[in-house]
């Protein structure tokens, strides 16, 4: 889709935004400035403007397989989800054709509101339940490479030794869907504590 194409698609609501904004940048008449040279200035504002927002566009429709993954929707149901055919979307995700705007900018928004996709990391420890991370899959993953305590103390723990072989850790590089998360996760469980993971929105695996 060309830029031109792009802008024809666009609500007046984002048009007049991208106008006020131009405005906005180019602020009052600068001293010895002429009323032209201040319309010029403007008019490249205004250009800069629909560029970048293009580019932006751009990217999102590039990353659109990745922001439904990230949801861990298949494509029937997030094309169900978002009331689209589901031959649009492959074919979107395919690069076949584009987006209009303002679906991207739906998808995006409404994703954000009802927290598509995201999970909620819980410690329950003795009753007692304390949130530490939320995020997609990958940043609950991420969160708990980078915070490998939780895991490895239990094969430090002198308190917790009974002279049995060392505690199988969860293999997170192994992990590619929730229900392999919860599988990982599974094999630390203990009686009065362990490491589980919500759903905050989206479709059950």
């Amino acid at each position: 889709m060309t830029i031109e194409k792009w802008f024809e698609g666009l609500s007046e609501k984002e048009k007049s935004s991208i106008v006020d904004g131009a405005e906005a940048r180019t602020g009052y008449l600068r001293p010895g400035e002429t009323a032209e040279e201040w319309k010029v200035r403007k008019k490249e504002n205004f250009d800069n403007i629909v560029k970048e927002k293009y580019q932006r566009y751009l990217r999102d429709v590039e990353e659109l397989k990745k922001i439904r993954e990230q949801t861990r929707m298949t494509q029937k149901a997030f094309a169900d989800y978002f009331n689209i055919p589901v031959r649009t979307l492959q074919d979107w995700e395919a690069k076949k054709r584009t987006p209009p705007p303002y679906v991207v900018e739906l998808i995006k928004y409404k994703i954000e509101k009802e927290r598509l996709g995201m999970l909620r990391l819980i410690e329950k420890n003795e009753g007692k339940e304390t949130v530490l991370a939320e995020g997609t899959l990958k940043e609950v993953v991420n969160y708990l490479k980078e915070n490998s305590d939780l895991l490895d103390w239990m094969n430090y723990s002198p308190w917790i030794d009974d002279g049995s072989p060392e505690t199988e850790l969860p293999d997170l590089d192994e992990v590619k869907t929730l229900r392999d998360l919860r599988y990982e996760l599974s094999k630390i469980n203990l009686s009065w504590w362990s490491l589980e993971v919500e759903e905050i929105g989206g479709v059950e695996e």
